[in-house]
């Protein structure tokens, strides 16, 4: 039998065997599966990511558990379950493998833990999906409000390091309260991507000057103004730095609000989809259009996700309706 087969078996067998006062249609939340051995989890996480859409991978307690989303559901008789948690076995701990419990939406204690014929229930009163987009959202929203733990899932992280510690551009801007954006703190970044960073600049002329004073050695180094915003760019090891400034909070600036609307979005989508954006932006697409294509967002991407920033129930109405299309 597949794994989707035992899915189901096991879900049809809890509604069989649990009294109906533990829980009414639909109750249902997620079912977790646990490994006999790492080599097993290792390859059913690989099969189920060419199945399903892999929201997230973390290490509890010393082992790593996978959460997988289901487009189309695992469906029983009464139940239709998008969410299985998967885990390694926990090192020095005897349990027992295969689908091991399911956890049900109820006003039972959380720390209820009830045994039947062959099924193992628990409780919830919040989604394991609703966690799980909380608790990634969460991180990346505080790396991305540092100035330099950003450096997400590259796989050019040393040398963007390296160029950052090298040139001491980020403690050089450091009055200007600077931000790195842009795809390298998303982890979507291609080869060529530019280290992009948006500062805030009270007095233009003298910030221009500046910045001739601290970078101008570099190769490549061009500058611009105008009366509202500054840009400059140079190169250092073949790699574009962009520095931009104008007298907005740098919180508040475009580039910054669209990587934020943009890391929310992944958050609340998974994993696989900062895989799929890259491979969109293989096409020499944009940024903010590889999005809009991913996430079905309609109108101009600069102005809709400048928009969507400031309403994360709609970003996640996005996420949801794009991790249920297949």
């Amino acid at each position: 039998m597949s794994f989707i087969s035992d899915a189901t078996q096991y879900l049809n067998l809890a509604e069989n065997v649990i009294p109906s006062k533990h829980f009414k249609a639909g109750q249902i939340d997620h079912i977790c599966y646990r490994a006999t051995s790492t080599e097993e989890y290792k390859n059913l996480c690989e099969q189920l990511k060419t199945e399903s859409r892999l929201l997230t991978e973390s290490d509890v307690n010393g082992r790593p558990i996978s959460c997988f989303f289901f487009a189309d559901g695992i469906l029983s008789k009464n139940n239709k379950v998008h969410v299985i948690e998967v885990a390694s076995p926990k090192p020095g701990s005897a349990h027992t493998p295969g689908f091991e419990h399911i956890e049900i939406f109820s006003d039972q204690p959380e720390d209820k833990d009830l045994h039947f014929e062959n099924v193992r229930i628990k409780f919830c009163d919040k989604s394991l999906l609703d966690i799980v987009q909380d608790e990634r959202w969460e991180k990346l929203k505080n790396q991305l409000h540092s100035s330099t733990s950003i450096f997400n899932t590259s796989s050019k992280k040393t040398e963007y390091k390296g160029i950052l510690k090298n040139t001491q551009v980020l403690e050089k801007l450091s009055d200007y309260n600077p931000r790195i954006c842009g795809t390298i703190p998303l982890g979507i970044a291609q080869p060529n991507s530019d280290i992009d960073i948006a500062c805030e600049v009270k007095d233009l002329s003298a910030f221009k000057q500046y910045l001739q004073t601290q970078f101008q050695k570099y190769s490549d180094f061009k500058i611009s103004a105008t009366n509202i915003h500054i840009a400059c760019q140079f190169k250092v090891q073949n790699i574009t730095v962009e520095i931009y400034g104008e007298n907005i909070p740098t919180e508040k600036q475009r580039a910054y609000v669209h990587m934020m609307a943009e890391a929310q979005l992944i958050s609340y989508t998974g994993e696989w989809a900062i895989d799929e954006i890259r491979s969109i932006k293989t096409r020499g697409i944009k940024t903010e259009p590889a999005f809009a294509e991913f996430y079905g967002i309609s109108g101009d991407p600069y102005i809709a996700l400048y928009d969507l920033y400031s309403s994360a129930s709609t970003l996640r109405d996005l996420s949801l309706k794009r991790l249920t299309k297949m």
